[in-house]
């Protein structure tokens, strides 16, 4: 009797193992169904990479209930007692019971959302418990199910063919994971020297959509920024500075990476950097120089992580690096050989993690299209002051260099949330871009600028501190606009003016020269530092494709987003003060002057509109782009 019971007991085991295993890679194809039929990161990817997501992201958790499959199976014969090993497989059907469970969960979320336009977030107050307790409920029921369907009489007839499949699956799935390994792509950085002075804070202290001209600092009729005015003097201002990317994730992911983002292809959400680009960017070069590195933005739009950029920072957004992936402890050349299968796992415990804490009054789950368009979401959510305190909170804990960059909202329109009023006193914000409250937001940004350089100061750390204020692209998302860009360096190192135009690739480049670092062949901006550029020099920047209108559920749709394209609406270039601008969506062409350029050419040399052409078709080609014939 206490034979059959043992057997028993380890072959209902055995089932219980193979049900794991189905439900692990059953999950797997759920998210992946969600994610292959919208717009998201795997629309670019190629069908072997993106099906290959399917083999090989269950691994991790197949290779868990592996071991604990072993280690319940070595219990029966530590406890003889059969009225208490017949428990073993009741714990041990709880695996697959949960995996189910979050399937079920994430499913249910997909489908309200999509068609009703309401999730868990949705939910506040009591309501919200629903979740968890049905999730709890279910759970125990598909448990129940699973351990009597782990004992019929029918897994003899289907059991071996199971196991056959199983195993196939498995074997596959290791050759695929042996070709990755084969094509592994890794970033060296045996080039980079230690840097010849005492390693400098930097701190890029950026805030959305600021244009220049309506900066006092840089001639504005108001005083919209004092403060940033006396640090004009001690700095050195670049008078004509222009974005590579109309929108904040390619602007920022140009920041990061000194590359364009025509060649990365980061240009809008849901892109993300790929294969090499993931690793290629300056917050990875200081990390190997031993700088602790933080961001302090917006997720989704321009978080490091939530755009796959590997090893560069320590912290982003209240979140540790690899907060999933960091967790399973996987060597270096691992999570590099399977970085797309990690980003795919990461995505997935992140979807259900952070509904998890909504549904648990832990964290309130936020919109983060309401981030940037609704002004009390953004203020109840995550304000600037916010960003603020988190910055201070890393600077003081940090005990050697750091870099930090912070991407303010202040700015950003199409309305404002103010802390202060000036222009604005007395007046209702009764349409978009009220110059009154656009210009008090640019005061507000002046006063945290100074908050910051005070608290900088009162640390002794401004002159240890490289500080670049900056903005990702001009007002309501114009690419043609000027932008500020002004580098206080330590002991005032540098100051002067800087007349002829500069990119934003450009600043990466200036940051790695003055660090006294040998600039790496991929990045493609050049440093500013010690003279001009040619004042013809063309500026080439992208734009994402037009986007749809809000949903239900209050996200913005992609209106269209597929090949060859994809998220690149357009290009255009930037000559002195002419700018030209090929979109490609209806294959036109559009030029004009930017205003208030302080450094001109001559009409004669500026590039004629088919110059122009020429030059962004060049650009296109380079990048593997097809280009369009031209229609006038």
């Amino acid at each position: 009797m206490d034979s059959e019971i043992k057997v028993t007991g380890q072959t209902r085991l055995v089932n219980i193992f193979l049900v794991t295993v189905i439900s692990c890679y059953l999950f797997t194809l759920l998210e992946w169904l969600f994610f292959i039929t919208k717009p998201s990161f795997l629309s670019n990817w190629t069908l072997f990479e993106s099906t290959g997501l399917l083999l090989l992201v269950p691994l991790p958790a197949v290779a868990a209930a592996f071991v604990l499959f072993f280690i319940f199976r070595a219990s029966f014969l530590l406890v003889p007692d059969p009225k208490i090993s017949r428990f073993i497989p009741i714990v041990y059907v709880a695996i697959p019971s949960l995996v189910l469970a979050a399937a079920a969960f994430l499913l249910l979320e997909n489908f309200t959302y999509t068609l009703f336009g309401f999730n868990v977030g949705s939910f506040k107050g009591i309501t919200r418990y629903v979740y968890p307790l049905a999730i709890i409920l279910f759970a125990l029921w598909v448990g129940r199910k699973l351990y009597e369907l782990a004992g019929q009489p029918v897994w003899e007839a289907i059991g071996r063919h199971i196991k056959s499949a199983v195993m196939v699956m498995l074997l596959i799935a290791m050759a695929l994971g042996a070709l990755r390994f084969a094509q592994m792509e890794t970033v060296r950085w045996d080039d980079i020297k230690d840097a010849d002075q005492e390693l400098p804070n930097v701190l890029i202290l950026s805030t959305d959509g600021l244009n220049a001209s309506h900066m006092s600092a840089y001639g504005y009729h108001r005083d919209t920024t004092p403060f940033i005015q006396s640090l004009v003097p001690q700095s050195l201002i670049v008078e004509n500075h222009f974005t590579n990317n109309a929108k904040s994730t390619g602007s920022i992911g140009a920041l990061f990476s000194g590359k364009f983002p025509t060649n990365t292809r980061v240009i809008y959400p849901p892109d993300i950097f790929h294969g090499i680009d993931a690793y290629q960017h300056m917050p990875g070069m200081l990390k190997k120089l031993g700088y602790l590195n933080a961001d302090f933005s917006i997720r989704h739009y321009t978080d490091p992580y939530d755009l796959n950029m590997r090893e560069g920072f320590d912290l982003a957004n209240g979140r540790e690096f690899g907060e999933i992936s960091n967790s399973i402890k996987l060597p270096g050349f691992v999570k590099n050989a399977f970085m797309k299968e990690s980003y795919f796992l990461e995505v997935i415990f992140s979807r259900l993690l952070v509904r998890l804490q909504h549904a648990l009054s832990i964290n309130d789950m936020v919109n983060p299209y309401l981030l940037v368009t609704d002004l009390e979401d953004a203020q109840r959510h995550f304000p600037d002051s916010k960003r603020i305190d988190q910055l201070f909170d890393f600077i003081d804990s940090s005990s050697g260099p750091f870099f930090a960059h912070v991407h303010l909202m202040v700015t950003h329109g199409t309305k404002f949330s103010l802390q202060h009023q000036v222009f604005s006193l007395g007046k209702e914000q009764q349409d978009e871009w009220m110059t009154d409250f656009y210009d008090d937001s640019i005061l507000n940004y002046d006063l945290i600028v100074q908050r910051v350089v005070n608290h900088l100061k009162e640390n002794n750390l401004f002159e240890k501190t490289l500080l670049i204020l900056t903005s990702d692209h001009g007002a309501k998302w114009m690419a043609n606009e000027r932008i500020p860009l002004i580098l206080r360096f330590p002991n005032q190192q540098y100051a002067g003016v800087r007349h002829n135009n500069v990119q934003r690739i450009d600043v990466t480049a200036s940051i790695i020269e003055y660090l006294g670092l040998k600039k790496p062949e991929w990045i493609e901006g050049e440093s500013f530092l010690n003279g001009e550029f040619e004042p013809d020099r063309p500026i080439f920047y992208a734009d994402s494709i037009a986007m749809g209108t809000q949903n239900s559920a209050g996200w913005r749709d992609v209106s269209s987003y597929e090949a060859p394209y994809y998220s690149l609406g357009g290009v255009g270039v930037i000559v002195a003060q002419s700018w030209h601008y090929w979109d490609l969506s209806n294959n036109r062409m559009s030029s004009g002057k930017i205003k208030n350029h302080t450094a001109p050419l001559a009409d004669k040399e500026l590039p004629t509109r088919d110059k122009a052409r020429d030059q962004i078709a060049t650009h296109l080609q380079k990048y593997t782009y097809p280009v369009p014939e031209y229609n006038k």
